[in-house]
């Protein structure tokens, strides 16, 4: 296991749960111990990001946010934010150093840095990475950067995923469940109509009516 990518002192390496290039089959029970789980007070799982848990689908890329740690003033403002989600997105404001942006979840592949000379990221920067990644990529990559402040040396946990990235990997999930089942229609609905042309009644036959030739 890598402690410079769990250790809360150092720059973290950060997948999201929902990027499409994630093979979540082949990683089994280790997509859970990466990423956590929602859940209520009992059932939330946290999760470790250790970053050798993780495997990428063949020739997919995936996107990975660098986060460094914050410090005690960054986390005192988180804390006096009103709701979770603006805790997150301040967390990740302060604690964004680059990402690398992967083409399967965002179309195109290209590194994202803060602009030069400043630190972390503006308003202007955040909006034009959440019209890159999505707002529940921002909730997701922020709620690490603020529960691993909780954190000492060497920590294991960070946080259960946040319900928006639960409700995001059910979207994905759904959709492809509706697509392979449109495709399993489509292919049906081509084999009954192939059929059809054969087995067409003439227009002398009266449908339902067995013919002569058929009875022999």
């Amino acid at each position: 296991m890598s402690y410079h990518e769990i250790d809360p002192t150092k720059v973290l390496h950060c997948h999201l749960s929902f990027d499409p290039a994630l093979d979540e089959e082949g990683m089994g029970k280790d997509f859970e111990r990466h990423f956590g789980r929602v859940g209520d007070e009992r059932s939330s799982r946290y999760g470790n990001r250790d970053a050798s848990l993780i495997r990428v689908k063949p020739g997919m890329r995936p996107t990975v946010f660098k986060l460094r740690p914050l410090r005690m003033v960054e986390r005192a403002a988180c804390d006096a934010l009103p709701t979770a989600e603006s805790r997150w997105l301040r967390a990740l404001a302060y604690a964004f150093t680059g990402a690398e942006l992967g083409s399967a979840l965002c179309g195109n592949s290209e590194i994202f840095h803060p602009v030069a000379g400043a630190t972390g990221l503006n308003d202007d920067a955040m909006d034009l990475l959440g019209e890159r990644v999505g707002i529940e990529a921002l909730y997701e990559i922020g709620a690490v950067a603020y529960n691993r402040s909780k954190l000492g040396p060497f920590g294991q946990g960070f946080a259960p995923l946040p319900v928006t990235s639960a409700l995001v990997r059910i979207r994905q999930l759904q959709h492809l469940v509706d697509t392979r089942e449109g495709e399993t229609s489509d292919t049906r609905t081509t084999s009954v109509e192939s059929t059809s042309q054969v087995v067409t009644p003439s227009p002398s036959e009266e449908p339902g009516r067995v013919t002569a030739e058929e009875r022999s």
